[in-house]
């Protein structure tokens, strides 16, 4: 075989990227020769494999992975495509993610299900895998109508896509342990939920598994290991005699005691908080890692008295990421991540008698110890007691995320007063226009509701219920303004500073960072009068958002609209952002429109009125930063291009407008 067939085709078997493996070399290898050279390959891996006894199983093994390479039509590498489904390339919906592990393209595999027959919805290739190692198998499903979920399918059907997420990619994954050296299938199955028309498309990407290297060592080698072990196991020990501080790493898992492993008078060590509703035991038959788990009975349906967690400390600016491994039994019970007071990720109590993982991403507001774990909810058909098993909870800091906005920031360092607001006016200007329509594409995948009834749908912070659940909901694309006959037809583009104000001119009018997704009618309502506190309304939305004459006491007697508490400092950080983004024009703007002369006051500087410097103030200490602000400014970083300094460092409020 030529070299540089070769060498493409031993990338492939690790990348599994016709497109990646070609991409450093002026000439390439076809997708006609694809099957071929893998093949060769993979025999001359099996060879190796015999004369070493080891056998290397890192990276993505499966073949075309990530959908680059097709050949009449139809995905190279894929056996079994059943009659119920059609397979076609997709260049316009792919995974995109430039942190992934293995490449990924400009491909996907846009399914489509045609039948209500799950017998004939599968789409399988085999592979080989070798006894006693563990493989993590993962793919990224995007929906459509969500009237279709995907299962994985490793050596049978394993765990569920969740079908309400719509218009967005999400990641399955399943952990699969080889009790013998064999192939199987691995793949995914289609199911059709209620609702289901005949015909849904499905897109599946970067479906990938990666695992641990099993090497085979003889028995001196293995004595010589422990040994070495024992040796360094002494060296530590008088280390530790010493009266030299020891100083703890950071990185890696934060918690303690997160795979269960140590127990004392029958509980978990270091696990502070456990519920009155429920009761925890050391499990060694049933575990994920090590050799035990936390067998959690739930006794109770009241979420406020079934909480596990334990303290940690987490530093300003780092994002963490949260996980744990959980195990269902009867399915009706789900688990929750907690973390630092949000509520995060939900299992999928549907997945029984198997392990899944369940992650979350927190970004730290301080510098502050707070509290980690999980709550156990209820679900239809609950009847106490039930057990879910859990293991293997942990968060890793991610090392590079405190330093990232510190570079980003690093001009304004030290500085305060309207030098700091120049400097990061400096930091922020010229970033990239975008479309109106550009809007409805962030809103669908960034303006989702994961935070509270985290059910995927649009989050508008006109309608939502932060304490119970919304009186309607919208999903992303489906449910985009048109028009509307009251609350509850349709979301629309919200310019939170009136586009009035700036007579409708760009980049100001599609400048992401204080453009909202909202209810059409509400945003109507609220027309272009200053946010406000209202003393008497004459509109109230089902949330509780008001439209009115203004309080007494807010310093202005006109007609105001009052967002709810939850996302005051929401609105009240974009408006610093206004200031600060556009200083160099926005003291030209008072005389667009009387409520625009209500809140300006004309300068360049501090630009709004004392009133409103004195309201948005308040809000943005009442209502601190959330992990939903956190995660919509990176968004917007990523979408155009700049970010809110005020989410990033809310402390920069008071250090430019100073009492």
């Amino acid at each position: 075989m030529d070299n540089k067939l070769k060498k493409t085709a031993l990338c492939l078997l690790v990348l599994g990227s016709l497109t990646a493996c070609n991409s450093d070399d002026s000439s390439t290898v076809s997708s006609n020769d694809y099957i071929t050279v893998v093949q060769e390959v993979e025999e001359t891996v099996e060879d190796l494999s015999e004369d070493t006894d080891s056998v290397v199983t890192e990276g993505n093994l499966l073949l075309n992975s990530d959908f680059e390479s097709w050949t009449d039509g139809l995905p190279d590498g894929w056996t079994i495509i059943d009659d119920g489904i059609s397979v076609a390339q997709s260049t316009t919906i792919y995974y995109t993610d430039e942190t992934s592990t293995f490449a990924i393209g400009e491909n996907s595999a846009a399914i489509t299900v045609t039948t209500e027959t799950q017998g004939d919805t599968d789409f399988r290739q085999s592979i080989d895998v070798v006894s006693g190692t563990t493989y993590l198998f993962s793919t990224w499903i995007y929906h459509t109508e969500g009237m279709i979920s995907a299962r994985l399918y490793v050596d049978g059907y394993q765990g569920y896509s969740d079908a309400d997420l719509v218009n967005q990619w999400q990641e399955v994954t399943y952990s699969y342990a080889a009790d013998e050296d064999k192939s199987i299938e691995v793949g995914l199955r289609f199911y059709d939920q209620t609702g289901f028309d005949g015909e849904e498309i499905v897109y599946v990407d970067n479906f990938s598994f990666s695992s641990d290297t099993v090497e085979t060592t003889t028995d001196e080698t293995a004595e010589e290991e422990i040994i070495e072990e024992e040796e360094a196991s002494e060296v530590v020990a008088e280390e530790e005699t010493t009266d030299e501080t020891v100083t703890e790493e950071s990185d890696g898992n934060l918690l303690v005691n997160g795979d269960f492993e140590s127990w004392s008078t029958s509980l978990p060590d270091d696990w502070t908080t456990i519920d009155s509703d429920i009761s925890v035991s050391q499990n060694t038959t049933i575990y994920n890692e090590g050799s035990s788990s936390a067998e959690i009975s739930v006794n109770s349906g009241t979420q406020g008295s079934t909480d596990l967690r334990q303290y940690i400390d987490v530093t300003e600016g780092t994002t963490y990421t949260f996980s744990t491994s959980v195990y269902h039994t009867d399915g009706l019970i789900k688990a929750r991540l907690y973390i630092g007071g949000d509520y995060g990720t939900y299992s999928d109590n549907t997945v029984l008698s198997g392990w899944q993982e369940v992650t979350y991403s927190y970004t730290a507001t301080a510098s502050e110890s707070i509290e980690a774990g999980i709550r156990f909810y209820d679900q239809t058909g609950y009847i106490d007691p039930e057990i879910v098993y859990i293991d293997g909870f942990s968060v890793i800091a991610d090392s590079n995320s405190s330093s990232d906005t510190s570079t980003y920031y690093a001009s304004a360092a030290d500085l305060t007063g309207l030098e700091l607001k120049t400097a990061l006016y400096n930091i922020i200007k010229d970033h990239t226009t975008k479309t109106y329509s550009n809007l409805w594409d962030f809103m669908s995948t960034n303006s989702l509701d994961v935070y509270y009834e985290n059910d995927g749908t649009i989050l508008d912070m006109y309608s939502e219920n932060p304490s119970s659940s919304d009186t309607y909901n919208y999903t992303p694309v489906t449910d985009q303004c048109g028009n509307y006959s009251g609350e509850g037809s349709c979301y629309n583009r919200e310019h939170s500073f009136p586009k009035s104000w700036f007579d409708d001119q760009y980049p100001m009018y599609t400048d992401i960072h204080h453009l909202f997704a909202t209810d059409g009618y509400v945003n109507g309502k609220r027309s272009n009068y200053p946010y406000g506190v209202v003393g008497t309304s004459t509109f109230v939305s089902d949330n509780g958002s008001k439209v009115g004459s203004a309080s007494s006491d807010l310093g202005y007697s006109g007609t105001v609209f009052e967002p709810i508490d939850e996302f005051k400092g929401d609105f009240a950080r974009a408006y610093f952002y206004m200031a600060t983004r556009y200083e160099d024009i926005i003291s030209t703007w008072e005389v667009n429109s009387d409520s625009a002369d209500a809140v300006l006051d004309s300068s360049s500087d501090y630009v709004f009125e004392e009133w409103v410097i004195t309201m948005l103030k308040t809000w943005n200490e009442n209502d601190p930063v959330s992990q939903k602000e956190l995660d919509r400014n990176e968004a917007a970083y990523e979408f155009q291009g700049n970010r809110n300094p005020f989410i990033d460092h809310p402390e920069y409020v008071n250090e430019i407008w100073a009492d």
